[in-house]
C-alpha cells in the first residue's frame, strides 16, 4: 500500500487547487466540512493495510450517501485495497468535490494500473438504480436511514452502514441551545438526526437507539438517566456534548 498512499497523498496535492474551487461552488448549497489535512490523516491511517495483488471479484459495490467527501476518499481507500468497482450514488450534497475526486480516483488507478474503476452517479431514482444493479453486485447505504427503508420497500437487499446518523433524546428545556446547535451542524452536512423528547420512554428510546445509531446523545441533568444511558447503550454515546465527527466511518469487514 506504501506506493498507493504515495501516489494519492502526491495527486492529491496537485489537485487541491481545484477541490478548493470545487468547495466554493459547493458552499452555495451547504456549509461542507473538508479539510486537507483530514484527508491526508485518512490516507495515512491505510499505511499499514495490505493491497491485494489480483482482483479477486468483479462484481460492483453501489455506495449510498448523502455526498460527503469524507465517505467518498474511505471509500476509495477501502475499494483500492482489493481492486473493487464502486459506483457512489449521492445526491446533489458536495456534487462539485466529488466530481473532482473521482477524477482524481480513475487518474490514480490509471496511472498505478489498478483494475478498478470508479463512477459518480448523482441524484438517481430508485427505480433507475434498481434496474442497474445485477444480483451479484452489493448495495450499501451509508449514514441514509430512510433511503435503506426505501431500498428494503422496493424489495432491495442493502447493507446498512452507520455514519453520523444520530439520535438524541433531549430530557432538559434547559439544554436546548445545545440541542439546536447539533441541529443546525447536522443540517448544514446533510447529516441525519431524530430527536426524541421528554414525553418519550428512556427504555423505548435507547432500545430505538441500539440499532440504527451511529452516535446517541442524551441531554439531561438527571444522574440516575445518565447512568442508564451509559450503561445500556451499545454505540457510542455522549451526554451533553456535541457528537459529530465527519471524518469516521467503519465499514464491515469483507465487505468490499
Amino acid at each position: 500500500m506504501e506506493r498507493i498512499i504515495n501516489k494519492v497523498l502526491k495527486e492529491l496535492n496537485e489537485y487541491w487547487k481545484f477541490i478548493e474551487k470545487a468547495k466554493t461552488i459547493d458552499k452555495k448549497y451547504n456549509n461542507i466540512q473538508f479539510q486537507k489535512e483530514d484527508v491526508v490523516n485518512i490516507i495515512r491511517g491505510y499505511e499499514k493495510e495490505t493491497f491485494c495483488i489480483e482482483k479477486q471479484n468483479k462484481n460492483k459495490i453501489y455506495i449510498s450517501y448523502y455526498g460527503h467527501p469524507y465517505i467518498t476518499i474511505i471509500t476509495f481507500m477501502e475499494a483500492i485495497k482489493k481492486q473493487r468497482d464502486i459506483v457512489l450514488v449521492t445526491d446533489e450534497f458536495g456534487l462539485a468535490i466529488n466530481s473532482v475526486l473521482v477524477e482524481l480516483f480513475n487518474d490514480i488507478v490509471k496511472e498505478l494500473r489498478i483494475k478498478m474503476s470508479v463512477q459518480l452517479k448523482s441524484l438517481l431514482t430508485i427505480k433507475d438504480l434498481k434496474n442497474q444493479i445485477m444480483p451479484e453486485d452489493k448495495l450499501v447505504c451509508v449514514g441514509n436511514e430512510n433511503t435503506y427503508f426505501k431500498f428494503l420497500k422496493n424489495e432491495m437487499t442493502p447493507i446498512f452502514v452507520p455514519y453520523n446518523n444520530i439520535q438524541l433524546y433531549c430530557r432538559e428545556d434547559e439544554l436546548e441551545e445545545l440541542n439546536r446547535s447539533i441541529y443546525d451542524i447536522c443540517m448544514e452536512n446533510l447529516l441525519e438526526i431524530e430527536i426524541f423528547g421528554e414525553e418519550e420512554n428512556l427504555e423505548d428510546v435507547v432500545s430505538e437507539m441500539n440499532q440504527f445509531a451511529y452516535s446517541c446523545v442524551l441531554l439531561t441533568k438527571n444522574k440516575e438517566e445518565k447512568e442508564y444511558f451509559e450503561n445500556n447503550i451499545k454505540k457510542q454515546c455522549f451526554i451533553n456534548k456535541n457528537p459529530i465527527q465527519l471524518t469516521k466511518v467503519e465499514f464491515p469487514k469483507n465487505l468490499f
